[in-house]
């Protein structure tokens, strides 16, 4: 899978924002890439007075975050998101200025952000 564009969960009105859940299983090489000209390959699951939502991945292959962001923010009082990465073959790859998840106001609370691969042997 290649996200080339804006997958928008944010929660509208400050309500919670929803989750974002990618799955692949085709077995490929390069499983799933964040990319595209110009930072616009983004996943937003932020909200401003209410919980981020999750955002997770899980591949079959190699992962790679070239271009754009991944954000789950929420306000100070609301439980800090998780965004997770796992992978059962091949690496991880965040070349990306941004995978954040912040409580507002900054910086306390954050959430935590995970990242899962095979090992190499």
């Amino acid at each position: 899978m290649k996200l080339t564009g804006l997958i928008d969960v944010r929660g509208p009105g400050g309500a919670n924002a929803g989750n974002v859940t990618i799955v692949t299983t085709g077995m490929t090489a390069l499983a799933y890439s964040q990319e595209r000209w110009h930072e616009r390959a983004v996943i937003n699951a932020s909200s401003s007075n209410a919980s981020g939502g999750r955002v997770s991945s899980m591949a079959d292959g190699m992962v790679s975050f070239a271009k754009g962001s991944v954000t789950a923010d929420g306000p100070r009082h609301a439980a800090p998101a998780a965004p997770s990465t796992q992978t059962t073959a091949g690496d991880v790859s965040v070349q990306i200025p941004l995978i954040g998840v912040v409580g507002h106001p900054s910086p306390i609370p954050n959430g935590s952000i995970m990242v899962a691969t095979p090992g190499n042997p």
